[in-house]
């Protein structure tokens, strides 16, 4: 469920505690007033992490103070 959507809808309520917040979210779901969010694969997360590390390595690799062959 969209995060500010639900927000919206449960900031209209008077009482703000958790019992009358988790009423608020079954009636949405229970009503069906809620966009489906998007949500990546654990593929691509996988593909990501791997990514971020790679580039990582690659900035530390060419920051490394490389000592000279011949001094």
């Amino acid at each position: 469920m969209e995060a500010r959507q639900v927000s919206a809808a449960l900031s209209a309520m008077p009482n703000k505690t958790d019992r009358t917040d988790a009423h608020g979210i079954a009636q949405i779901l229970r009503t069906g007033w809620f966009s489906p969010v998007h949500m990546k694969s654990r593929e691509a997360h996988g593909v990501r992490a791997l990514l971020s590390t790679r580039k990582a390595l690659l900035s530390k690799t060419m920051t490394w103070p490389m000592k000279c062959a011949v001094c």
